[in-house]
């Protein structure tokens, strides 16, 4: 092989490892990443969504100023959350959950909410309103139930009743105080 045609195979190769960088390197930049499961894959602001059956019912609303999903367990991130649960079985109000923080998990099988949490029923012409307060909770829409095995205060019609733990089932409102339940009612005076 002579120098000349030494050259010229060093220079083809050299072209030839050039072009082949150049190619791969604009085919990663083209290619689609791969999703970080870890990192939100969607976002909303001023969140306003219903829910409804299969007879066209309501079923329940979300209201939110802030929300995140995650694709990993399909999971929702809530900021100021506002749930309001309707029961077309019941004549009463609907039920107004809130707290400053909540996760949907699993799509929206089960609801977490804690910090500052209020479920409140308002008054309606069968029912007194009704408020209940506690540091977390789980909503479980589809059967309309919530426990929490955290310390509860319930208020209605003057009384107090404070609990650890409760199951509340929203379509009949049944409420079941789970343990060291205690209660303290004081009678409305009425002006003659």
């Amino acid at each position: 092989m002579t120098a000349r045609q030494y050259i010229l195979t060093v220079l083809l190769l050299l072209a030839a490892s050039v072009g082949s960088w150049v190619f791969l390197n604009v085919l990663q930049e083209r290619s689609i990443p791969i999703a970080d499961k870890t990192r939100p894959d969607s976002y909303m602001e001023n969140v306003s969504g219903a829910r409804f059956d299969e007879q066209g019912n309501l079923k329940d609303e979300l209201i939110a100023p802030h929300l995140l999903h995650f694709s990993e367990g399909d999971t929702t991130d809530v900021t100021s959350p506002h749930l309001i649960i309707y029961n077309a079985d019941s004549t009463g109000q609907p039920w107004h959950v809130t707290s400053n923080y909540g996760k949907a998990l699993d799509g929206v099988n089960s609801i977490e909410l804690w910090d500052n949490v209020k479920l409140r029923q308002p008054e309606s012409a069968d029912n007194a309103e009704i408020i209940m307060t506690t540091t977390q909770i789980t909503i479980y829409p589809k059967t309309q139930f919530a426990h929490t095995d955290q310390p509860v205060k319930v208020i209605q019609l003057g009384s107090v009743v404070n609990s650890v733990g409760l199951d509340a089932d929203i379509k009949t409102g049944t409420i079941k105080l789970l343990k060291e339940a205690h209660g303290k009612y004081q009678q409305e005076v009425q002006a003659q």
